[in-house]
């Protein structure tokens, strides 16, 4: 029924009953075409049915730069990002987002993601026991056995937090601007973020349905993890080494978009 997703009907719930509820909004990504964006909730004016990724293409190209800087290539960021999308074309529709009120910006592409390149990183690099952090998210993520290749990431993103002033780090609107000179899927997204949830999604070929959960008085951010894997193994990136650093992402940006801007973190929700 329209309107039985708003904040007040969803936050009286039970935690078990709030993930029942999002998952009636689950569908299949199966079909002809189907195109890729951020995990930002808020409603697509020009898009209907899109598998999720914060940052869209971006996600994955990014996880490609770290990794790199891992593996001892200093490369730019921007040059890394080109590079990346470049091989993910070949095998992957790319998209990414812009918002409607962010058109009078010479920098502001409305993609948090991209816009908040530098504070995302130095959260990373800077948080102190970011590992707990990211535990507490996804249990028992970093633990003994890959703990020295956490290790290699956090460092990694201490030695790019130094480089990030410009060109190093392009901003948002360069980084839009970047996809959609690569014929990629650029979703014009429709009001204020009001995300009381974040879905991480492991079930391949489904994604959560926002736009009708939006019409229905919702809003949640959703990752659909199963695809942001895939594109990482085209790169060639090893498949812990990618998790590890998509974590320390998809966390970052939680806390960059949602916490440091004073509002609570949203209950998370895992599907697989």
């Amino acid at each position: 029924m329209a309107g039985s997703m708003n904040p007040a009907s969803f936050q009286a719930l039970s935690q078990d009953a709030q993930k029942e509820a999002l998952h009636d909004y689950m569908i299949e990504t199966t079909g002809p075409k189907v195109e890729r964006s951020c995990g930002d909730g808020r409603k697509a004016l020009n898009g209907s049915i899109f598998i999720k990724n914060f940052g869209g293409s971006l996600g994955a190209a990014t996880v490609s730069f770290v990794s790199r800087w891992i593996h001892g290539e200093q490369v730019t960021y921007g040059d890394a990002v080109e590079e990346a999308l470049a091989k993910l074309k070949t095998k992957f529709d790319l998209g990414g987002h812009r918002d409607n009120g962010s058109d009078d910006s010479d920098t502001s592409s409305g993609c948090g993601y991209a816009d908040n390149r530098t504070a995302i990183v130095n959260r990373i690099a800077t948080t102190e026991g970011f590992d707990g952090v990211i535990n507490s998210v996804f249990a028992n993520a970093i633990h003994d056995g890959n703990r020295s290749q956490w290790e290699s990431v956090l460092g990694a993103y201490q030695a790019i937090a130094g480089k990030q002033a410009q060109p190093f780090t392009p901003n948002g609107e360069q980084l839009i601007t970047s996809l959609e000179k690569k014929d990629s899927t650029i979703l014009m997204l429709d009001g204020a973020h009001e995300e009381y949830a974040i879905v991480f999604n492991e079930k391949p070929n489904t994604t959560l349905d926002t736009n009708r959960l939006v019409e229905d008085g919702g809003s949640a951010f959703c990752v659909d993890i199963w695809d942001a894997m895939a594109q990482t193994d085209h790169l060639g990136i090893n498949s812990e080494e990618a998790r590890l650093i998509y974590m320390a992402e998809w966390v970052a940006t939680a806390l960059v978009l949602v916490v440091d801007k004073g509002k609570p973190l949203p209950p998370i929700f895992f599907y697989n």
